[in-house]
């Protein structure tokens, strides 16, 4: 599961491993509510999300080869999920940070 905020938002996406199905929510802490929004379109067990221009990136780390590199973004304007190019590897523990205006995704240990 990985948590972000975004425009006082709290996003959170997740995983039901019995059915191999992603859910995506988000959290409007001054209304008290929670929202189901579209799942991501490609189904991971790890992963981290970054918000970022107004937009929540979702990254995958995870060395299992059945399991995509694709990154995916979800525009709340747009309610919509999209898909980038895929990372040029895989991260078995991956990080994200912003830094000088860029998405860094580097390798935690």
């Amino acid at each position: 599961m990985g948590s972000t905020e975004l425009h006082e938002l709290i996003f959170t996406v997740g995983v039901d491993n019995r059915e191999d199905v992603m859910m995506c929510e988000e959290y409007d802490a001054e209304n008290n509510a929670w929202i189901l929004l579209p799942a991501p379109s490609m189904y991971r067990e790890s992963f981290v999300l970054a918000s970022y221009h107004g937009q929540v990136f979702l990254i995958p780390n995870d060395q299992d080869q059945d399991h995509p590199k694709t990154i995916e973004v979800y525009d709340p304007n747009q309610n919509t999920w999209s898909s980038l190019p895929d990372l040029p590897f895989r991260y078995l523990y991956a990080g994200a940070a912003i830094v000088d205006d860029k998405i860094i995704v580097y390798e935690k240990f």
